[in-house]
């Protein structure tokens, strides 16, 4: 089914979602003999899609949420050190601004969200990081005192660890076959090397189609390493070089 053409419905008690590029007027559809409204918005296992998958209202979620948990830091932090601050803010403020980034933070998000993110990210930052500090900060500088990942940095990492438990695994099924028509293998191209396929309507919320990103990025022995190996080196090559470039 072609997503520009007819809308793929997902069935739920109270509604239906229609995934579309432009905002469906009708208020409801028939499915089988019975009549299901049309929803703008269907929250799934705390992530929110909307239906024009731009993921709009998931970021300002996530954000708010993460925002509830800064509030909180920001009063405690007089009492704990840097170091402490920094592993507080992992497990209760990052937590929820990242959640579920491997499904919505992709190539897909638009710059103005990105934009959000590195805000809330750096506001974050800017209440443990600003002791001893004299003037002010930019976004760059904090990520980079701080040595965490910025919302791009982020989103390649996962595409790419994503990208190394598909092809060891081979699974889930469909990803693995979609993936196969994104990956170009050259015996020639020491770099992993991925294009875009245009078979699913749905652009890069396709995480075989966000690989695109990656491409070179990662040489083809790399897939030998170990789970653990692959992911420190990953780290290396998204955050801590690209926050050296800062």
């Amino acid at each position: 089914m072609v997503l520009r053409q007819w809308p793929l419905c997902q069935k739920k008690e109270d509604g239906s979602l229609c995934f579309s590029p432009n905002d469906s007027r009708a208020n409801e559809v028939v499915l089988g003999n019975e009549k299901v409204c049309l929803l703008k918005q269907m929250k799934i296992l705390g992530l929110i899609f909307d239906s024009k998958l731009n993921w709009y209202y998931q970021t300002v979620n996530a954000i708010e949420n993460a925002n509830k948990a800064k509030q909180a830091l920001r009063i405690i932090s007089k009492f704990f050190s840097t170091q402490e601050m920094v592993k507080l803010s992992t497990a209760l403020f990052y937590s929820r601004l990242y959640y579920g980034a491997k499904v919505w933070l992709s190539s897909a998000l638009s710059v103005t969200l990105k934009k959000k993110l590195w805000q809330a990210s750096s506001k974050m930052l800017k209440i443990y990081l600003s002791k001893g500090w004299q003037g002010q900060f930019s976004f760059k500088t904090l990520h980079k005192i701080s040595g965490r990942a910025a919302p791009e940095m982020w989103s390649n990492y996962s595409a790419a660890c994503g990208m190394y438990n598909v092809i060891t695994m081979c699974v889930p099924e469909d990803t693995f076959v979609n993936f196969t028509e994104n990956f170009l293998n050259s015996e020639r191209s020491q770099g992993l090397q991925f294009t875009r396929s245009y078979r699913i309507k749905i652009g890069f919320n396709c995480w075989s189609n966000s690989l695109q990103k990656i491409s070179f990025s990662l040489k083809n022995y790399s897939m030998q390493d170990s789970n653990v190996v692959f992911k420190v080196k990953c780290k290396k090559l998204f955050i801590s070089d690209e926050l050296l470039k800062f």
